[in-house]
């Protein structure tokens, strides 16, 4: 659904990915419930100033990634825009609601109650964010952003590389030797994964031998997560290993919790509180990674 005519949407997508920063693409999520806006950052592609009266009159002006972002929080709306200083703050939510084109977020200012705005999240007919509608105080006016649409060679690009959602089947021939490539990494906030990070799980065996007379051998069981971090310009690569004790299933009988219908629940050894869960569907493919806080999920 579009509320407004844009007559964008072409010549800004050759070349978006090679920037540093990248604009959220409308096919990087769908947004199933309104807890899942939290955390999650909107970058755009570009800025419509609307005329109600005649739409096809409306102002485009593209944008550079990061010249504004939003980011919903449990409290707070932060809109970071060092090129938009009128729109820029942490505002008070409200209230968040699902509804007709997808979910309203009513906004106030902390220091004044009175003044209320709204940031309103149009979602197409998949689920994802297409746009967004801003209005940060009664007396200043409605404005659109548009979410930027992945470029082929991109999209054909992570299509081959992250693993999707029902894509990787896990069962107890399949567990150890998988390797796993998230998309999402949610903490604290929520990071689109990019195929330069290289974050990937994998659960890996290695047999040892513990006494070569009687040729006796002892199977150890691992996860690791590997990932590149910069520092100082270079790129290193980083890696999480986790030694793993005893691995136990449950199965939910709630029908709402097909994405979660199995978890598997891996103890660390040398670790009472830290616990590693791989969650899978009612098919048993795997639908999402948890180690720690950290929540891992897939396209």
């Amino acid at each position: 659904m579009r509320i407004f005519t844009t007559l964008f949407l072409v010549a800004l997508t050759v070349g978006l990915y090679a920037q540093q920063q990248q604009y959220s693409f409308i096919s990087d999520k769908k947004f199933k419930g309104t807890d899942e806006l939290i955390g999650y950052k909107f970058i755009p592609v570009t800025l419509v100033y609307p005329d109600r009266k005649n739409p096809d009159d409306s102002e485009e002006v593209p944008l550079n990634a990061g010249d504004i972002t939003f980011l919903a929080t449990q409290s707070y709306l932060i809109v970071e825009a060092d090129q938009y200083a009128e729109y820029k703050g942490a505002y008070s939510i409200n209230s968040i609601n699902p509804t007709g084109y997808g979910f309203k977020l009513d906004l106030m200012n902390a220091r004044n109650p009175s003044i209320q705005g709204h940031l309103k999240m149009v979602l197409n007919n998949r689920g994802q964010v297409d746009a967004y509608i801003f209005k940060p105080a009664p007396k200043v006016k409605e404005v659109m952003f548009y979410q930027a649409k992945i470029p082929q060679k991109l999209a054909e690009q992570e299509e081959e590389y992250f693993t999707d959602r029902g894509e990787k089947i896990i069962d107890d021939t399949t567990l150890w030797g998988a390797r796993i490539y998230p998309f999402f990494e949610l903490a604290q906030k929520q990071r689109r994964l990019l195929r330069r990070d290289s974050l990937n799980i994998s659960f890996q065996t290695d047999t040892i031998i513990t006494n070569k007379k009687k040729n006796k051998k002892k199977v150890l069981y691992s996860i690791v997560i590997q990932y590149n971090q910069m520092e100082n310009g270079i790129t290193k690569i980083q890696k999480e290993t986790y030694a793993i004790g005893k691995v136990n299933e449950r199965e939910s009988r709630d029908a709402r919790e097909k994405d979660s219908r199995f978890r598997l629940e891996f103890s660390i050894k040398k670790s009472k509180s830290k616990k590693i869960f791989m969650f899978l569907d009612e098919n048993r493919a795997v639908s999402g990674v948890q180690v720690g806080q950290t929540h891992y999920t897939f396209r």
